[in-house]
């Protein structure tokens, strides 16, 4: 008989204040006192926060206040005084819908700069307030020798959460190197991050708190479940046990004393390994506020005993574009992985990847490295080096195959030289050229004043193509408040809405220009400009004929000495012309979704003429696209790949992803569902995604029914991006419907990717739902970081175990060059820590099993 105390998200509620005291904040932030961080702990954490970090939540009637305290001690404190620019950045980020779908994200460093992001998935089905939210920082730093400490006091404006008792939250920690990558400061790291990783904050009191849940195991049999509840409310609530395939197995319902209890004489077993959960649920129409609203166990029956596979993401570029390889040295790598305890490798295949492409992409030395490591290969190919390699040692091999990489393989398929197979712009929405630009207007989202002066301005402007030419003599700009109709920046041009706020305008008038590009250069910005106005077009420009005209922005960020030049390395040009960023974070947003900006010197680029094929980014929607995937798949199949894995994820950047939605095929089947054209509203851009989200899903079918006849595996990548709703701004603009892709059973096994199996869309649905249909899970994770973390070591074991035990199939290190890679002389060298967590994940799974 065994007594478990159930996990739940861990939650905090804002102090209540009827005036908030800084200095009061300070002393309870810096004696360690009542403090709000005390239990907050995020579900994909291990530990709980150290003491280095705490932060406190208050509210009054007007704003809501997140005061945080960063105390870095020793010699890393030293480091980072002397340290140039803002070394210790604190993030607040929030969910105001408490869906888990989106959240906004505002940063501040040590030194008082600030930015601000968003990350939300239907930016233009929500008002403006809940995405422009009123903010402001303070930073105050104290220097106690050899320690730094730094208080950073938010303060939120209430508005914005349009009464909400309770909002998705998280404050984050980053800096160059931390000790506490236990609790919430990981959301910094993530890459992507996940509003799923936001835990609860309370602006006021729940109804009902659960204060405990206890269950007890004999075996595989429960005994009883018991769960001590506060609040009147209580009595309004019910429990349901759901087993891991997602099923209800038991109802509970609280009493009026706060109790709720499953008897013994009830008890059943469970016989089913994996995450059970306690759901909290209401009466119908019943307003109760609830926390939490769940809690979960992990149990391991003692009749499903669940193999768990120890797997690595070989990423072949990010080897041979630092150092040159021989196919000897792909063997010896492959039979160290194994030695290692490794049972599977994913090998991202890019077959052979351009040496010239190489040098202009990367630089000189990666070109030369690649070229050199071609020809130590002749005329084999990588893949089937590394298969052999691969099954020499003993490993399982899988070569994971990106459908929208295209431009990195394959370079010399027709496909790929025919535009029309790519992502295409409406032709009847085009934009009007030829008439000349009188005047350029941007706007602020408010009436906050821009961050240069009009003496700081200066215009350029580009014909067919050409050179940039600056404009002879000083603008003619005018700054001033307006009321400005609340806009859409659609594909078809500018939609007006009837609200309207006063927000403040910059004018450049007196132009007449013919072009069909021109830029804005600010030369000298005191402060971070924004430009993130959803709703609230962002700049028009005027022709002479009085008709206001839009084009594609690009940003440009730096000094140049002509916007769009490319040798200022912040932008890049394909063959076809199409704009390209460089920032991860701004890789799949719309023109009207551009974030702020934090460069003292920038430019705003508007392409009056875009292309109307976007080079990068193949449409699914044509068959012989899709018939040239099968062939990619099959040359993989044909290596000896055990199976081959499909990611969506690419590196293709677009700053109007909406706009390049509208094939021929896509256009034809809309005309075929509902008798006529697309219109430029928001119902129409739902129907299209959905349109091609159902092309990529007959590729899926014809790609699982290939592997399948040659007896191989299909694997298939599900991310937190998919979970967007075909109503949102879906990656890439395509509705990724996974959840057919397991009720067909197209996938063999699925990988996680961005999402870890405490997040919440991967244990309440992803896993049961594979689970229900005999499909196996396997969890890609970017952590343990093996390079410079010191507490990875500590983790690794911990992060493997978890997986295992909330009922994945495998965890999947991502990637392997992270934990070794060859010097330049040639000699393989482990990295950091990397085979010491190597060695840990495997005796930790072997004692698993």
């Amino acid at each position: 008989m065994k007594t478990i105390k159930m996990e739940r998200l861990r939650s905090c509620t804002a102090r209540i204040v009827t005036g908030w005291d800084k200095a009061d904040v300070k002393n309870r932030l810096y004696g360690k006192g009542d403090t709000r961080e005390g239990q907050f702990c995020l579900l994909e954490s291990m530990d709980f926060p150290t003491n280095e970090t705490h932060f406190d939540v208050a509210r009054d009637r007007q704003f809501l206040y997140v005061s945080v305290m960063t105390h870095t001690s020793g010699d890393m404190g030293r480091l980072l005084q002397g340290f140039e620019g803002d070394s210790n950045v604190v993030e607040a980020l929030f969910d105001p819908f408490h869906d888990h779908l989106g959240l906004l994200q505002y940063g501040c460093g040590d030194l008082g700069d600030t930015y601000e992001n968003t990350h939300w998935p239907y930016r233009d089905a929500v008002r403006n307030e809940f995405l422009d939210l009123p903010w402001s920082v303070e930073v105050e730093a104290t220097k106690e020798k050899p320690d730094a400490i730094h208080f950073f006091f938010f303060r939120f404006d209430l508005r914005a959460f349009h009464g909400n008792r309770c909002v998705g939250f998280n404050v984050a920690r980053s800096q160059a190197a931390i000790r506490e990558n236990s609790s919430w400061n990981r959301v910094s790291g993530m890459g992507f991050p996940d509003p799923d990783c936001l835990g609860h904050l309370w602006l006021e009191p729940p109804d009902a708190l659960c204060e405990s849940a206890m269950l007890r195991l004999d075996g595989d049999r429960l005994t009883a479940i018991e769960m001590e509840w506060a609040g009147e409310s209580a009595a309004a609530c019910s429990v349901s046990l759901i087993n891991p395939c997602g099923e209800e197995i038991a109802n509970l319902k609280v009493g009026c004393k706060g109790h709720a209890c499953l008897e013994p004489e009830t008890n059943f077993s469970l016989d089913t390994s994996g995450r059970y959960r306690l759901v909290v649920k209401t009466a119908e129409g019943e307003n109760v506020a609830v926390e939490p609203d769940e809690f979960f166990f992990d149990h391991q029956a003692s009749a499903d005993v669940r193999p768990f596979q120890f797997q690595g993401t070989y990423d072949w570029p990010d080897h041979v574009l630092n150092v040159p390889y021989s196919p000897d040295d792909l063997r010896r790598e492959m039979a160290w992985y194994k030695e290692m305890g490794l049972e599977r490798v994913y090998w991202l295949d890019y077959n052979h990847y351009d040496s010239e492409k190489a040098r202009t992409r990367q630089s000189e030395a990666a070109g030369r490295n690649l070229q050199r490591t071609n020809e130590l290969f002749g005329s084999t190919d990588h893949l089937v080096t590394a298969a052999e390699a691969a099954r020499k040692a003993g490993l399982e091999f899988v070569t994971v195959f990106k459908p929208f990489e295209q431009p990195m393989a394959f370079m010399d398929a027709d496909i790929l030289h025919d535009r029309k197979y790519f992502m295409r712009r409406n032709p009847d929405w085009s934009g009007r050229t030829g008439l000349p630009i009188r005047s350029v207007r941007l706007f602020q989202r408010d009436e906050s004043p821009f961050p240069f002066t009009p003496l700081d301005v200066r215009v350029w402007y580009a014909r067919d193509g050409g050179e940039w030419t600056a404009v002879r003599g000083d603008p003619d700009v005018t700054e001033k408040l307006v009321e400005r109709a609340e806009c859409v920046n659609s594909p078809a041009g500018v939609i007006s809405g009837e609200v309207a706020r006063r927000v403040r305008s910059l004018e450049i008038g007196g132009l007449s220009l013919v072009a069909d590009r021109i830029a804005i250069e600010c030369l000298r910005c005191d402060r971070t400009l924004s430009l993130r106005n959803r709703q609230y077009m962002f700049a028009e420009l005027d022709t002479a004929d009085g008709a206001a005209v839009i084009g594609i922005l690009r940003i440009h960020e730096g000094g140049s000495p002509a916007p769009g030049d490319e040798d200022d390395g912040s932008w890049w040009r394909d063959a076809g012309g199409s704009g390209h960023q460089a920032s991860w974070a701004r890789m799949d947003t719309n023109a009207d979704q551009i974030s702020t900006i934090r460069a003292k010197q920038i430019a705003l680029e508007f392409d009056l003429n875009p292309p109307l094929h976007m080079d990068g980014i193949l449409e699914p929607a044509f068959p012989e696209v899709r018939s040239f995937w099968l062939e990619y798949l099959k040359r993989g199949l044909d290596a000896g790949a055990d199976g081959v894995g499909l990611r969506i994820a690419h590196h293709t950047r677009c700053y109007d992803w909406l706009g390049y939605m509208f094939a021929e095929p896509v256009l034809a089947e809309f005309r075929n569902q509902f008798g006529r054209a697309p219109e430029p509203i928001a119902e129409d851009f739902t129907r299209i995604r959905r349109i091609r989200g159902a092309f990529y899903t007959q590729f899926l079918r014809e790609a699982k029914a290939m592997a399948e006849g040659a007896g191989k595996k299909l694997i298939l990548h599900v991310e937190n991006r998919m979970i967007v709703p075909a109503e949102g701004d879906c990656y890439t603009q395509i509705f990724w419907d996974w959840r057919t892709w397991v009720k067909e059973g197209l996938a063999d096994e699925i990988d996680l990717k961005y999402l870890g199996p405490n997040q919440q869309a991967a244990y309440r649905e992803i896993v049961p739902l594979a689970r229900k249909h005999g499909i196996k899970v396997n969890w890609v994770s970017a952590d343990p970081e093996p390079r410079g973390h010191p507490r990875s070591i500590h983790e690794a074991p911990l992060i493997a175990r978890r997986a295992a035990e909330a009922g994945l199939d495998g965890i999947n290190l991502y990637e392997l060059w992270l934990y070794r890679r060859m010097t330049q002389t040639g000699y393989p060298m482990t990295r950091g820590s990397g085979e010491a967590i190597i060695r840990k994940i495997r005796a930790c799974l072997d004692g698993l099993s």
